[in-house]
C-alpha cells in the first residue's frame, strides 16, 4: 500500500506528518509522551520504506537529498504562509467579523485558493519534483494570493466590518497581521528589499545581459 509509505500529508491546510495509531488515523496530539504512547506507525518509518523502493533505482545520495529539497519546501510554506494564513483567519473569526456561513465573503474564497490550489500544487510539485508547479505555479501564486490579498481584504474587514456590519473590533486583528509581518521572513513587504532586490538584477545582468535585469 502506497499510503503506508507516504511521510507527509499535504491535504490539510498546514501538511502534517504521518504519525499514525493502530487504527491508521493521523495521531493529533502534541503533547509528547502522549503522542508516543498513541503512534503505531511513525512518519519515519514510513518514510524508511519509501526509500527502500526508491532505492531499487536511485542511489542514497540522490534520495536523501530529494527528501532534504521536499521537507525544506513544505516547512518553508507551512511556517511562512499555511500558520500566518490560518492565524488570520482565526482572528477574524474570534473577533465576528466573519459570518457563519462559509464562503459567502471574498475573503474566504481567496484563503481557500491559497491553500487548496495554489498551496497543494506547490506541495505536491515539490513531493513529484516538478519545478514549474513548485514554483510558478505554486510558491509563487501562495505569495501573491497572501500578500496582495490576503493581508488587504483581512485589514480592510478589520477596518470596516465586513458583511458582518461590526466595526470598532479590528485592533486584535490589525495586531495579528503586524505581529506576522514583522517576522524575518515577512518584514520585505513593508519595510522594502531595496538591497537584496539590487542584487538580484545584477546577478539576472551578469548571467543574462542588461535586457535581463529589468525583469524583475
Amino acid at each position: 500500500d502506497p499510503g503506508e509509505r507516504i511521510s507527509w500529508t499535504n491535504r490539510p491546510p498546514i501538511s502534517v506528518h504521518m504519525d499514525t495509531d493502530i487504527n491508521g488515523q493521523i495521531v493529533k496530539e502534541t503533547d509528547p509522551e502522549k503522542r508516543a504512547a498513541l503512534v503505531a506507525d511513525s512518519w519515519q518509518e514510513k518514510r524508511g520504506r519509501m526509500k527502500q523502493v526508491c532505492s531499487h533505482c536511485h542511489t542514497s545520495d540522490y534520495v536523501n537529498a530529494f527528501y532534504t529539497q521536499y521537507d525544506d519546501l513544505v516547512i518553508l510554506y507551512n511556517e511562512k504562509f499555511a500558520k500566518s494564513g490560518t492565524k488570520i483567519m482565526n482572528a477574524l473569526r474570534e473577533a465576528d467579523l466573519l459570518t457563519p456561513t462559509a464562503f459567502d465573503e471574498e475573503i474566504e474564497f481567496t484563503w481557500f485558493y491559497l491553500w487548496h490550489h495554489e498551496g497543494r500544487r506547490a506541495r505536491h510539485g515539490a513531493s513529484m519534483m516538478a519545478p514549474d508547479y513548485t514554483h510558478w505555479h505554486g510558491m509563487y501564486e501562495v505569495a501573491e494570493r497572501f500578500y496582495m490579498e490576503l493581508i488587504p481584504q483581512a485589514r480592510e474587514i478589520a477596518d470596516h466590518g465586513g458583511r458582518s456590519g461590526l466595526t470598532g473590533r479590528g485592533a486584535p486583528v490589525h495586531a495579528v497581521i503586524d505581529e506576522i509581518l514583522a517576522r524575518p521572513e515577512h518584514e520585505w513587504f513593508e519595510q522594502g528589499a531595496e538591497e537584496f532586490t539590487k542584487r538580484v538584477r545584477d546577478a539576472m545582468k551578469d548571467r543574462y545581459g542588461a535586457e535581463a535585469a529589468t525583469g524583475d
